[in-house]
Protein backbone atom coordinates (compact mmCIF):
# COMPACT_ATOMS: atom_id res chain seq x y z
CA UNK A 1 0.00 0.00 0.00
CA UNK A 2 2.84 2.48 0.32
CA UNK A 3 3.43 2.17 -3.36
CA UNK A 4 -0.41 3.65 -3.64
CA UNK A 5 0.05 6.30 -1.49
CA UNK A 6 2.92 7.79 -2.66
CA UNK A 7 1.51 7.72 -6.53
CA UNK A 8 -1.47 10.06 -5.54
CA UNK A 9 -1.67 11.00 -9.08
CA UNK A 10 -1.86 7.78 -10.60
CA UNK A 11 -4.63 5.95 -11.18
CA UNK A 12 -5.39 2.99 -11.15
CA UNK A 13 -7.44 0.89 -13.72
CA UNK A 14 -9.97 -1.66 -12.15
CA UNK A 15 -12.06 -3.40 -13.83
CA UNK A 16 -15.42 -5.69 -12.66
CA UNK A 17 -17.32 -8.54 -14.09
CA UNK A 18 -21.43 -8.51 -14.59
CA UNK A 19 -21.02 -9.84 -10.85
CA UNK A 20 -19.51 -6.70 -9.70
CA UNK A 21 -16.46 -8.56 -8.90
CA UNK A 22 -13.04 -6.99 -9.55
CA UNK A 23 -10.98 -8.75 -12.05
CA UNK A 24 -7.94 -8.01 -13.84
CA UNK A 25 -4.33 -6.13 -13.06
CA UNK A 26 -5.98 -3.89 -10.99
CA UNK A 27 -8.10 -6.08 -8.81
CA UNK A 28 -4.57 -7.67 -6.85
CA UNK A 29 -3.64 -4.06 -6.15
CA UNK A 30 -7.78 -3.36 -4.86
CA UNK A 31 -7.38 -6.32 -2.81
CA UNK A 32 -4.06 -5.81 -1.17
CA UNK A 33 -6.32 -2.78 0.36
CA UNK A 34 -9.62 -4.38 1.09
CA UNK A 35 -7.92 -7.19 3.00
CA UNK A 36 -5.82 -5.02 5.80
CA UNK A 37 -8.94 -2.89 6.03
CA UNK A 38 -11.28 -5.71 6.97
CA UNK A 39 -8.75 -7.46 9.57
CA UNK A 40 -8.70 -3.86 10.90
CA UNK A 41 -12.44 -3.76 11.26
CA UNK A 42 -13.88 -7.06 11.70
CA UNK A 43 -13.11 -9.03 14.37
CA UNK A 44 -12.01 -12.96 13.28
CA UNK A 45 -14.36 -14.69 15.82
CA UNK A 46 -17.40 -12.95 13.88
CA UNK A 47 -19.44 -15.93 12.05
CA UNK A 48 -21.39 -13.72 9.71
CA UNK A 49 -19.87 -10.59 7.85
CA UNK A 50 -23.65 -9.46 6.88
CA UNK A 51 -24.53 -9.42 10.69
CA UNK A 52 -21.96 -6.20 10.79
CA UNK A 53 -23.04 -3.81 12.78
CA UNK A 54 -24.10 -0.74 10.72
CA UNK A 55 -21.42 1.68 12.33
CA UNK A 56 -18.78 -0.81 11.02
CA UNK A 57 -20.32 -1.39 7.89
CA UNK A 58 -20.60 2.27 7.58
CA UNK A 59 -16.74 3.09 8.53
CA UNK A 60 -15.37 0.46 6.07
CA UNK A 61 -17.39 1.78 3.13
CA UNK A 62 -16.71 4.94 3.91
CA UNK A 63 -12.78 3.96 3.68
CA UNK A 64 -13.52 1.95 0.34
CA UNK A 65 -14.80 4.98 -1.02
CA UNK A 66 -11.71 7.19 -0.71
CA UNK A 67 -9.93 4.71 -1.95
CA UNK A 68 -11.97 4.29 -5.28
CA UNK A 69 -12.10 8.02 -5.42
CA UNK A 70 -8.53 8.54 -5.19
CA UNK A 71 -7.03 5.72 -6.25
CA UNK A 72 -9.14 4.46 -9.00
CA UNK A 73 -10.47 5.20 -12.52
Amino acid sequence: MRKIAKQLDDKLEVEFNSLGEHVGNGSVTLSSFLGPLVREHVPVLFHDWRHLPDETGDTLWEEIQVYLTHFCI
